[in-house]
């Protein structure tokens, strides 16, 4: 009974300590609100002055502007928040920003990391991942050029081994056509004082009968055709093309080249050399302008003499021919 008693005076006791708790709070609120809205009729400076501004943090202070005494609080640009409560304005909410947040005073800013794009539709603070058109399209632009690398690797390749392999082919036919024997009877008549046979490649003859154009043909015979070529330096030749070439008589061909290179004679074409890498050998003339023998022996109103000077010349065209000058029935006359 009297444990009963004592524990209701508890009770009683306890409420009346809480009810006197909240008075004195609600007595401090309500003179705290007295005394800041005594000073909401001072001006800022007179609030500032005095240390009762009810301005909190992040804001600031502005006098009434309607005639009245007074002033109001305002947050500063970029805060948000209530200005007369503890504790002032605030940053805005950089959660929101779904990418890397870069903080500045009173605002933010967002930008997105690799593999993401800004989100348009979410004010500049939302990531959106990359499509996977993106991929597709980095994946088939580098298959595009990688192909096309490979592509200009294989064409080179083919270019340099096709002529690799031409050359091989040439150097081939210039030893099977006695390339080497030439080279050993052109040594031998240095200090000779005698003309030497020139060794024309199959490169330069290409290119002084424009890869033997139609226009260059001077002629045909049985024996092959004759091209009007014209070198880089100017230089104007005949080049004559075989039909066919007896390999057995090879050294006998290389013989009569030599000799025919040194042989000068007014009535005569000069042979300047020859071309070994070609299947058949391909021989170089001076370039005559003035016709062939056949023609001036042919053409009407030409006065011929019977004379011993016609039959020197039989004479020497017998001799040249039966030592085997390589060149066909209609051979280019001087006319000088």
């Amino acid at each position: 009974m009297k444990i009963r008693k004592h524990r209701d005076h508890f009770l009683i006791i306890l409420n009346l300590i809480h009810r006197n708790a909240n008075s004195i709070k609600k007595l401090e609120i309500s003179a705290d609100c007295k005394s800041k809205a005594s000073n909401r009729n001072s001006s800022c400076s007179e609030a500032r002055n005095t240390g009762v501004l009810a301005c909190q943090a992040n804001t600031h202070c502005i006098d009434s502007d309607t005639g009245a005494p007074g002033y109001r609080c305002v947050c500063n640009q970029g805060y948000q928040g209530q200005p007369y409560l503890d504790p002032g304005c605030q940053d805005p909410n950089s959660n929101l920003c779904e990418g890397i947040c870069t903080n500045t005073p009173g605002s933010y800013s967002c930008s997105c990391k690799d593999g993401y794009v800004v989100d348009e539709f979410s004010n500049g603070r939302g990531c959106l991942a990359q499509t996977s058109e993106f991929p597709v399209i980095k994946f088939s632009l580098g298959m595009g050029f990688g192909f096309m690398a490979i592509l200009v690797g294989i064409t080179w390749l083919y270019f340099a081994f096709k002529k690799r392999k031409l050359i091989k082919i040439r150097q081939k036919l210039f030893q099977q056509n006695g390339g080497l024997l030439l080279k050993q009877r052109i040594i031998s008549t240095e200090g000779a004082n005698v003309d030497s046979t020139k060794v024309f490649t199959a490169v330069e003859l290409e290119k002084a009968t424009n890869n033997y154009a139609e226009d260059r043909i001077l002629g045909r015979g049985g024996y092959g055709t004759v091209y009007k070529g014209i070198f880089s330096n100017g230089q104007v030749v005949a080049i004559k093309k075989s039909r066919v070439m007896d390999e057995s008589q090879i050294e006998q061909f290389i013989n009569e080249v030599i000799i025919l290179t040194q042989v000068n004679h007014q009535n005569v074409v000069k042979l300047l050399g020859c071309c070994l890498e070609s299947e058949v050998p391909l021989l170089v003339y001076e370039y005559v302008s003035n016709g062939t023998l056949f023609n001036h022996i042919h053409e009407k109103g030409t006065n011929w003499s019977f004379g011993d000077g016609r039959l020197s010349l039989e004479q020497y065209v017998f001799s040249t021919t039966y030592s085997g000058k390589p060149c066909g029935t209609d051979e280019q006359q001087n006319n000088s």
